[in-house]
């Protein structure tokens, strides 16, 4: 062997090691930053700044040259932390860029894995989570080729839910919450056509990406799909290398989308914009299939004081570490919004009155035992006063918002920190 080829062997062995360490550092860069999003700390801040700063100066040492421009972007997000001891304002939208550079980072972690042929079982506990990339559903009635392709996503970081026909697919769309749809179009008894259908019809469904999968290349094809509302269409056989980068483009900027449109810049949450219209929807279903549907409103007890007496910027720190707390302890299929102020709400499908008042005590017991804020030493700990209403025939969204807003201030004159239900 050659000094050339001995030379070359290290650095694809030092290669590995380094990917393999990738894993971790990305792993921990994604932990610190759920941390902060609970409540700000200047050591984590820090800490994201100088794991960013070591990646940058040492990724392009082993070719990994896109690592390190994504590496130096958050090092220029954070270089702020090491000036500042209390928090910095706008810390939800540093927090929200990150992230984005954070979704970059896992791409091309996954990317130089491949390359550099490291297996699964090789990388043991520094695989990357599942999970992280976004949760998508996976529909096609070819039962090895679907297994297949979940399990490539599981191992690049995503949530992956099957089914096998349409019908299916329907069920899981009103169970859970996804961020993009895999559609093979040539599926039996109901070809995937079908489900264009069904999305037109349903507007709360409208909103979801959907990439089309597709033995034919018929020019045809492509067009009535991408008139009907694709994202995207890819032609069997294929590059999953190639698909998954199609995928994480579209949920990428999906997420930049709805970041922009319907978030909340400060908690992160769904916007009253986006909760208005979702509002109406769930209000006509429950018309059309009966189905119950309940509404929560939850107003933090004795916030001004916060603001007063510690400002403004702890009280953005107390709202986003609410956000949070009960964002966490929701189920996937409810919809969390700031409505305004210190004010939240929560529509909760399928749940009648009753049941959201018991999930929402629970909630409540969580807050009451938790530290939902931190900055300089102090501790915020918080409670709130909550109202729910369940929509009755006869009732119209905004029946059903008064309905809880008026729950909400019996809370409140009840002596706040409880929730109560109006029947």
């Amino acid at each position: 062997m050659s000094k050339i080829e001995k030379i070359q062997q290290l650095v694809e062995k030092g290669r590995k090691k380094y990917i393999i360490e990738l894993a971790r550092q990305i792993h921990t860069l994604e932990g610190t930053m759920k941390s902060l999003a609970k409540g700000y700390e200047p050591t984590l801040a820090q800490d994201i700044y100088r794991s960013a700063h070591r990646l940058k100066g040492s990724a392009p040492t082993f070719g990994l040259h896109r690592v390190g421009e994504i590496s130096e972007r958050l090092c220029d997000l954070w270089e702020w932390s090491n000036r500042l001891a209390s928090g910095r304002e706008g810390l939800a939208t540093i927090l929200n860029e990150s992230g984005n550079h954070l979704i970059r980072l896992k791409i091309e972690y996954e990317i130089a894995r491949n390359q550099a042929d490291l297996v699964t079982e090789e990388m043991g506990q520094a695989s990357i989570p599942s999970g992280g990339l976004g949760r998508i559903l996976l529909i096609d009635d070819d039962d090895i080729l679907r297994s297949y392709l979940a399990e490539e996503f599981a191992i690049c970081g995503y949530d992956v839910d099957e089914a096998a026909d349409i019908d299916t697919a329907k069920r899981k769309l009103y169970d859970n919450r996804y961020e993009l749809m895999l559609l093979d179009l040539m599926m039996y008894p109901q070809s995937g056509y079908e489900m264009f259908k069904f999305l037109k019809e349903d507007p709360g469904m409208k909103w979801i990406p959907l990439v089309v999968l597709s033995g034919r290349t018929d020019l045809e094809d492509k067009l009535r799909c991408l008139r009907a509302g694709a994202d995207d269409y890819v032609t069997k056989p294929f590059q999953f290398e190639e698909l998954e980068a199609r995928v994480n483009n579209v949920i990428t900027r999906n997420r930049q989308f709805e970041q922009i449109a319907f978030r909340d810049g400060l908690t992160g949450v769904y916007n009253r914009r986006f909760f208005d219209h979702q509002l109406l929807i769930e209000v006509d279903r429950s018309k059309r299939d009966g189905e119950p549907i309940a509404l929560a409103f939850l107003d933090i007890d004795h916030f001004k004081s916060v603001n007063d007496t510690h400002g403004h910027q702890c009280g953005d720190l107390v709202l986003q570490g609410l956000a949070s707390l009960v964002q966490a302890n929701l189920r996937a299929t409810d919809l969390l919004a700031r409505f305004g102020g210190e004010e939240f709400v929560v529509l909760m499908p399928g749940t009648d009155s009753k049941t959201a008042q018991l999930a929402m005590e629970r909630v409540l017991d969580i807050a009451r035992h938790s530290v939902v804020a931190y900055d300089a030493g102090v501790e915020f700990r918080i409670t709130f006063s909550s109202g729910v209403a369940g929509w009755q025939p006869g009732l119209n969204a905004h029946d059903l918002v008064h309905l809880a807003d008026a729950a909400m201030y019996r809370a409140k004159e009840e002596g706040r920190n409880r929730v109560v239900c109006e029947d």
